[in-house]
């Protein structure tokens, strides 16, 4: 999987992170033990070799942190997530009910990604996430600069009374 950033016009500026790990569940990080919550062994590991990939791929998320501005930018971060197919899909071929849960699995890849950059979780205005099946684990994460919203980007919207019940 080869890094990518890519400056479309001179608005869009994009990086592709395509991290060769399986996707990290929330509810395997932490443990409690004597009645504090500690990080997981299977989670300290999943952030070094998170690290490690980042320190390896720096040159493209520089190129990405140079054309931004926290004062005027936000970013949109679409998540996919590969998993291998007997993990999340049954024999019939419908999405498992107790597979990995999408959500537990967005919130320590981005929590991973914005440290790593030194930014504020917060600058993301829109966020996408889609688990996929394939033959490996691996996560691809795209940040797109985009305009921070303003309150004239705020659509108004119907009262409640005029709102079909």
């Amino acid at each position: 999987m080869v890094d990518e950033l890519n400056e479309i016009d001179s608005q869009k500026i994009t990086a592709r992170l395509c991290i060769p790990l399986a996707p990290m569940s929330a509810n395997r990080a932490y443990r409690v033990f004597r009645g504090r919550s500690i990080k997981s062994k299977e989670y300290r590991e999943y952030e070094i070799a998170f690290n490690h990939y980042m320190a390896a791929h720096f040159d493209q998320c520089r190129a990405f942190l140079e054309q931004f501005d926290t004062n005027t930018h936000a970013i949109k971060v679409n998540m996919d997530f590969y998993f291998p197919y007997q993990d999340i899909m049954t024999k019939s071929g419908r999405l498992k009910l107790r597979g990995q849960d999408l959500d537990n699995c967005v919130k320590h890849c981005l929590d991973n990604v914005f440290k790593f950059l030194n930014l504020d979780d917060g600058i993301v205005c829109d966020l996408n996430a889609r688990k996929i099946p394939s033959h490996t684990s691996w996560t691809v994460v795209t940040l797109e600069r985009v305009k921070t919203p303003s309150h004239h980007d705020i659509p108004d919207l119907p009262k409640w009374s005029e709102v079909d019940h």
